[in-house]
């Protein structure tokens, strides 16, 4: 007997899950079908632009003339020690005095020292 239960049973149930299968399959036919409005994008203004402002000119700065700085030549003193001393080269320290630095220097001389290179 439960055999025979189980039997029908199934059946029952398989019978109720076609027909409800049948039955949807084909979608609810009772309303038609909605139709999707298409809503356009909502219209964004554009932010107006900052108003372009030009930057405030700079001031001049003013041109100082640097003056040469003078060294004035002691005792045991050399193009080569001077110029190692201010970090210049002895020719081009000899050139800006108008010497050669094939002379030696006389004690008390004032030497002038390129701007670029005094320190």
């Amino acid at each position: 007997m439960k055999e025979k239960y189980l039997k029908v049973t199934g059946v029952s149930i398989i019978a109720v899950f076609s027909v409800a299968m049948i039955c949807f399959a084909g979608g609810c036919k009772s309303q038609p079908p909605q139709e999707n409005p298409i809503v356009p994008a909502p219209v964004v203004q554009p932010i107006p632009a900052a108003p372009v402002v030009a930057p405030a000119p700079l001031p001049a700065v003013p041109v100082v003339p640097v003056e040469p700085v003078k060294y004035t030549v002691e005792k045991g003193d050399s193009f080569w020690k001077i110029a190692k001393k201010f970090g210049v080269n002895m020719q081009e320290l000899a050139a800006y005095n108008n010497m050669s630095i094939d002379k030696p220097l006389k004690i008390g001389v004032t030497l002038k020292i390129p701007p670029k290179a005094a320190k």
